[in-house]
């Protein structure tokens, strides 16, 4: 029981924060079906389409941390530091739209920085 209690004490929080999604959609959806089943539908269309403009930024942010961080704990200085300086081009990239673009404009505002 005191292995419970121990254990609880960090898994209490994380089960708490990984149910605040699930309620703020059913509120959200709940919310929206005042209005109609089209503003629903519409929703949920939304709501799948909105991640995906930002998976590259999402999959950037996992990625570059442990990249950054075993650069830096081998003592590769010069290595960390180009890394994060090509996270910040490719941020400044998707922050602006140039990625949309041809690869020659892409490639000419990558270089730019």
């Amino acid at each position: 029981m005191q292995d419970f209690v121990a254990i609880f004490r960090v898994a209490g929080p994380a089960m708490t924060t990984n149910l605040a999604t699930p309620i703020g959609g059913s509120y959200v959806t709940k919310s929206i079906a005042e209005f109609s089943d089209n503003a629903v539908a519409g929703a949920a269309i939304i709501g799948r389409l909105v991640p995906v403009p930002f998976c590259g930024l999402i999959a950037l942010s996992g990625a570059v941390g442990p990249i950054i961080g075993q650069n830096m704990g081998g003592k590769g200085l010069s290595r960390g530091t180009t890394s994060y300086s090509g996270c910040r081009k490719v941020c400044w990239l998707l922050r602006t739209g140039r990625v949309g673009h041809s690869d020659n404009v892409a490639k000419h505002h990558y270089y730019r920085l």
